[in-house]
């Protein structure tokens, strides 16, 4: 595959340079030029290959999330009920075990079974995710480059338009790095949080935040939004309407 790819890549820079410059009297290509459905064949490839590549990382690193949590709250329980037994947060023996109010403070030891599972896990997943550029490239979530928000407060480009921070820009931005604070910054438990703990707590909270809540409202908008650039509805190639797209998103999300 990959040497097939290079070898399409290379005809199509020839392509490009035997083709006529614009203004020339051939500029305009014949629909009968035997090249055009080898670019076509060439494009398709190309365009497919990205979208594989962002399905699989998307798939990928959706997956090594779940196993991080999965195994990071299992871990955490069995160590709280079985390994420590009736312990209290300072690790005072009593009647009834403490237990961690969050995942978070489950996980927070990077020295326990449970805290590299997650670390490692999450970390990983977060990448994945970061390096997928899937909101350019999947059309079931592409709603367009031009939708923008905190438009006027950025100033103005070089045509004289406001500038605005891209919604797909923040959907491919937003959750990778938000899962990734809170991979890499633990959260110990409150009652034992001194200044510095509590601030890295807080810094902790807004990548949940960052990853659970952009996601969410994003993907509500995605499914909700009557005023987007690109309806659901012209990808023919789902033979889905919009209609579907939205019951079906809105079942799943909520479930």
């Amino acid at each position: 595959c990959g040497s097939r790819f290079w070898r399409w890549c290379s005809l199509a820079v020839h392509s490009f340079k035997e083709a006529p410059m614009v203004g020339t009297p051939h500029s305009a290509r014949s629909e009968s030029d035997p090249r055009r459905d080898e670019i076509d064949r060439r494009l398709d490839f190309l365009d497919g290959l990205s979208r594989l590549r962002s399905t699989s990382l998307l798939v990928v690193g959706a997956t090594l999330g779940f196993l991080g949590f999965l195994f990071g709250a299992f871990l955490g329980f069995y160590k709280q009920m079985v390994e420590n037994g009736p312990q209290n947060f300072l690790g005072q023996h009593q009647n009834h075990s403490y237990f961690p109010a969050t995942v978070s403070e489950m996980v927070y030891n990077t020295q326990s079974g449970g805290g590299k599972c997650f670390f490692a896990f999450v970390l990983i997943g977060g990448i994945c995710m970061s390096l997928s550029w899937y909101p350019w490239n999947l059309r079931n979530v592409y709603i367009g480059d031009d939708l923008t928000i905190l438009e006027g407060w950025l100033g103005t480009n070089n045509q004289g338009k406001p500038r605005g921070i891209q919604l797909l820009t923040l959907r491919q931005m937003l959750p990778p790095i938000g899962i990734m604070l809170v991979a890499c910054i633990p959260a110990p438990p409150q009652a034992n949080r001194q200044f510095t703990d509590k601030v890295s707590s807080i810094i902790h909270t807004m990548g949940a935040v960052m990853s659970i809540g952009g996601y969410a409202f994003i993907e509500v908008y995605t499914l909700l939004g009557d005023d987007l650039p690109v309806k659901f509805d012209t990808v023919k190639v789902y033979n889905k309407g919009w209609g579907e797209w939205r019951g079906g998103g809105v079942g799943n999300f909520f479930c």
